[in-house]
């Protein structure tokens, strides 16, 4: 038996990364895995532990520790830079937490310790060293490491370990090897025609541009790109085409093909990616062998390789240390024209690929796609609700213009067909007894995908201003003008008469802290689409330092960015900049192309698209200590034009001219503090615990006068409300209710002295 302990963390879009801890040597394989949970990446490196000792490769018999843990470490750093040959410490220390897995050795004397995300592994001998070894390692790894590359090497959020056990016989089974496991079948997927079926939509209207891909397949070219926008359908078109080959290669093809089974005339497609090429391979040298063992095999198997996303492919094997990317190795394979790889791109993808390997995609012939025009995106529709059907049934005359037109108004990232596909999808009938859907039904699930009210989808529907005014009203207090510009915009969008080419809207907020411009953000997201959950915060004083631009929209090396991702994965959104002055000046430069726009490149050459989003910044820019803050000592005049000042001297004008709108916010005055103290009581009453103990809260009329007295400050506005009401109510009446689990079914009736004291009578529910 076998005992080895593995390392797994949690990656941020939920996939679990796995690696067997074995020390570096030489001899030693790297046992590495990614899986959509726990389970499969288990499984990976499970498989790959039987497959190791089963082989040529050897592994340490028993290394393990008698008892491992994982512990996180703080360490300080202190990154500096190089100039020539001199180094210059920095004046700013900087905390890395790193995860370390150690213990005792099984079958030796000391400690070994494993901290995987750097990679670093060492021992050491006294135990009480242990913290002190770690932060003199970490530090001497960092060491002359610019502050970017911190960034890094930051801990996942879930990380853990778990040992993995495995049955051989003593001798390992070295003189007993089972057959080798081909090398792309370790690193990609291969096709048959029932597994291309699973993998990707059918190429409806694209008849065309299959026949082009198939056709350069059979003529044997080396290296075939695929370019078009997002959402013309590139992988569906290659799949298409790889069905149609393996069809029609021999005449007993398709039933081979069909059942998986292995037949030399039929030419074999594998699906990878570069990062799958390159996973587990921490090591000089290792993923450039791997590299060479796929081109081999590749060029004595005469098979295809679909590598996906172009760029994908150039930045896998790439890092801050290593400009060399899997491009050096598959180069003179190409050039030699003895493999065939396809790979896709976008066009913005073309001009990132040339960037980081010139001439590389002169070695491909190019297919381009176009997005499908309007007339040929109704049929493909049309085809899709009637696919899973027999026969060609009769389709409702509305159904097909009423799913383009949603899609087309509404989804602005992507192109036909493929934007208007996973609607589509959703609405066909199940089989041939159900009923196509109607309008209303189209609506109803598009509001639900999206989050968008669906009185802003149906023209049919009337809303007044009167009904917005009202809605805004109850929810921000006083803003008069706040309260207009929304209005103004809900109206605009609700005719259609926005600019489809930009952001929904880009507003400036100005004014005191605590008046209510948060707030109004967290009220669009309501209105617009549905939730405050669809509110993305970003705190612009956290992208303050150089380099912080990296963080927002993403690096070549560490991913995407913060921005670029959310708004990736929920397009619907209200986008908050907030105290949007404190961001660094590359920032600015970004946000007024976006503003412009309503797009955002990545470094990847992916575009982030905000034209379905509301783009909101906060700025206290002009607000100034001591009474000016309170109740309104200033006039509003004179407050507007501080505050316009403030706002023209720190931003450009031609920043300031791409906005739609600047509102500003003015100081509360006593009846206001008032109105949202009642409304903050309001919200109180229906908190879980009153609820569930069947207890009803009713307020003397003084209350409020009370709170906003008591709660209100000059410096923070009505913010500190909340926390009058938890110190004046809330705390007063949860030290009753957990001394008194019979205290139930009641009315309570709250007063406040002058002073803030609390008292109340109960009376029978």
């Amino acid at each position: 038996m076998a005992i080895y302990t593995a390392f797994f963390a949690e990656t941020d879009d939920g996939k679990v990364i796995g690696e067997v801890l074995i020390p570096p040597f030489p001899w030693n394989p790297i046992l590495s895995a990614l899986g959509r949970h726990h389970d499969e990446a288990f499984s990976q490196l499970r498989s790959g532990l039987r497959y190791h000792l089963r082989s040529k490769h050897w592994l340490p018999r028993g290394f393990a520790w008698d008892s491992a843990s994982l512990t996180r470490v703080s360490v300080d750093l202190r990154p500096g830079w190089r100039q020539g040959d001199k180094y210059f410490s920095g004046d700013r220390n900087y905390r890395l937490e790193v995860s370390v897995v150690h213990g005792e050795i099984s079958d030796g004397d000391g400690c070994l310790a494993f901290i995987p995300r750097l990679p670093l592994v060492f021992y050491y001998f006294d135990k009480k060293e242990f913290t002190t070894t770690v932060r003199a390692e970490v530090q001497k790894f960092f060491l002359e490491a610019p502050v970017e590359e911190i960034a890094h090497f930051l801990p996942h959020s879930n990380e853990y370990i778990d040992t993995i056990t495995i049955n051989v016989p003593a001798d390992r089974l070295r003189d007993k090897a089972g057959p080798e496991v081909s090398i792309l079948d370790q690193v990609g997927q291969a096709l048959t025609r029932r597994s291309l079926k699973k993998l990707s939509n059918a190429a409806y209207e694209r008849d065309k541009e299959v026949n082009s891909i198939l056709s350069s397949l059979r003529e044997g070219v080396a290296g075939l790109l695929v370019v078009g926008e997002s959402g013309v359908g590139k992988s569906s078109t290659i799949h298409e085409a790889f069905r149609r080959l393996l069809r029609g290669h021999t005449p007993s093809a398709e039933t081979i093909a069909e059942e998986g089974e292995v037949n030399k005339d039929i030419p074999h497609c594998y699906l990878s990616s570069g990062s799958r090429i390159v996973a587990g391979m921490k090591y000089v040298g290792q993923w450039e062998e791997r590299c060479r063992d796929v081109c081999e095999e590749l060029a004595s198997s005469n098979s295809i390789l679909n590598v996906g996303d172009l760029v994908g492919f150039l930045t896998a094997g790439r890092s801050t240390h290593n400009d060399r990317g899997l491009d050096v190795i598959f180069r003179p394979y190409l050039e030699r024209n003895e493999i065939t790889i396809v790979l896709e791109t976008t066009p913005r993808g073309l001009d990132v690929a040339e960037r980081l390997a010139p001439g590389f995609t002169g070695l491909f012939k190019t297919v381009h796609i176009e997005a499908s025009e309007r007339l040929q995106t109704l049929r493909i529709i049309e085809k899709v609700l009637c696919e899973k059907l027999s026969g060609r049934p009769e389709l409702p005359p509305e159904l097909a213009p009423t799913i383009y037109e949603l899609t087309h108004r509404f989804m602005t990232r992507g192109r036909f067909p493929g934007k208007a596909i996973p609607l589509t999808r959703e609405l066909a009938p199940k089989s041939q007894q159900a009923e196509f859907p109607n309008r209303e039904d189209i609506i109803d699930t598009f509001s639900v995908k999206t989050g968008i009210p669906s009185i802003f989808l149906d023209d049919n529907v009337p809303l007044a201003p009167s009904e917005v005014a009202e809605f805004f009203e109850k929810r921000l207090v006083g803003q008069v003008q706040a309260r207009e510009s929304s209005v103004s915009l809900v109206s605009t969008l609700k005719a259609g008469l926005n600019d489809p080419q930009r952001p929904i809207a880009s507003m400036l907020l100005c004014g005191p802290t605590g008046v209510g411009k948060t707030e109004l953000a967290k009220c669009l997201a309501e209105f617009f689409f549905s939730g405050r959950e669809r509110l993305i915060r970003l705190d612009m004083s956290e992208y303050g330092l150089p380099g912080s631009l990296s963080r927002l929209i993403g690096d070549l090396h560490v991913g995407p960015g913060e921005l670029t991702k959310r708004i990736n994965d929920q397009p619907f959104s209200v986008v908050l900049f907030d105290e949007v002055e404190k961001a660094n000046p590359a920032v600015f430069d970004v946000l007024m192309g976006l503003f412009d726009e309503g797009r955002l490149t990545d470094p990847f050459g992916k575009v982030a698209d905000f034209r379905s989003s509301i783009l909101v910044m906060t700025s206290n820019l002009g607000a100034v200590k001591g009474a000016e803050l309170g109740f309104q000592e200033d006039s509003a005049g004179t407050a507007t034009a501080r505050f316009m000042g403030a706002v023209s001297e720190f931003f450009r004008p031609e920043f300031i001219n791409r906005l739609d709108r600047i509102v500003m916010f003015s100081s509360l005055d006593q009846t206001q503090c008032q109105a949202i103290a009642k409304r903050e009581l309001e919200k109180l009453k229906v908190r879980e615990g009153f609820t569930r103990r069947g207890l009803r809260l009713t307020f003397e009329e003084n209350v409020p006068a009370v709170i906003a007295k008591l709660g209100f400050d000059e410096r923070y506005g009505a913010r500190p409300l909340k926390r009058a009401i938890d110190r004046l109510i809330t705390t007063p009446l949860a030290q009753s209710i957990s001394s008194k689990p019979e205290f139930r079914d009641a009315v309570l009736t709250i007063s406040l002295s002058e002073s803030g004291q609390l008292s109340y009578q109960e009376a029978p529910a």
